[in-house]
């Protein structure tokens, strides 16, 4: 999902938020996450954004050195989470079985867009 921010410093730029990049195994090394980033990448300059922060659960070094090569790093910020419904964390939410869609809502003051392979 890559979410647009509004902001309040950098001239008032927003910047995008990425999270839950998502590929099921049978998927994987066909370059699906690496179209996806580029997407959200065009989405965040046609938007003015003058940054993109990506949030990963990933520890493996395989999808961190995929993130490297893709340009991000991860020495620049430091995040915090603080979970509000312990039901996610332990990973009893679940999710639907997509294989390939596209979405672009407008909320109150961002934009996001869901991009689910």
């Amino acid at each position: 999902m890559c979410v647009i921010i509004p902001n309040l410093t950098r001239d008032v730029r927003p910047y995008a938020f990425i999270e839950n990049v998502v590929t099921h195994k049978e998927y994987r090394h066909c370059g699906y996450a690496t179209g996806c980033l580029n997407y959200a990448k065009e989405i965040a300059k046609s938007e003015n954004c003058y940054k993109i922060m990506l949030l990963t659960g990933a520890k493996n070094a395989e999808t961190l050195d995929f993130y490297r090569k893709a340009g991000y790093n991860s020495t620049d910020k430091t995040a915090f989470i603080q979970w509000i419904d312990r039901n996610y964390v332990e990973g009893k939410s679940g999710y639907a079985n997509l294989t390939y869609f596209i979405f672009k809502s407008d909320f109150i003051h961002s934009r996001s867009f869901f991009i689910l392979i």
